[in-house]
């Protein structure tokens, strides 16, 4: 259970990073309670993320038009409770989309610069499936 108004609260002590796997524990807001989604950026105040849910809601966002569906948010960490700590994989699968695209360069021991990679990527691993465009909803 994963309430924050309640007895049991959200452990303090989670590991967030770009790619993990989270389920949105607010009874409040706008992200229906109990979905699920990827980290796709963390904001510079520490406290929030940029969401993408694996199902559309009806006020999600298209995140300025970089998904197809209505599935985007900017949701507080307090609520977030991280179900799946995918980073090193996903970094690995950016790396490798980054060194298909440029099989010159040596990417696969450097950063990714493409921040849509990384989404795929991301998407990827939420998933389980073969690589699939950004503009693309789960099905």
């Amino acid at each position: 259970m994963c309430i924050r108004d309640r007895s049991m609260s959200i452990p303090s002590a989670q590991k967030y990073q770009l790619g993990c796997r989270i389920v949105n524990c607010s009874t409040s807001g706008s992200v229906p309670f109990g979905a699920k989604g990827v980290v796709v950026r963390l904001l510079a105040s520490g406290s929030a993320a940029e969401v993408v849910m694996d199902l559309p809601f009806p006020s999600g966002s298209a995140l300025s038009g970089r998904l197809k569906t209505p599935r985007g948010a900017i949701l507080p960490l307090k609520h977030l409770l991280v179900t799946h700590e995918h980073g090193s994989s996903l970094q690995a699968a950016a790396n490798a989309e980054e060194a298909a695209a440029n099989p010159t360069a040596s990417a696969a021991s450097e950063q990714p610069r493409n921040v849509e990679a990384l989404m795929r990527a991301a998407a990827v691993a939420a998933s389980g499936r073969s690589p699939l465009s950004l503009n693309e909803s789960p099905q």
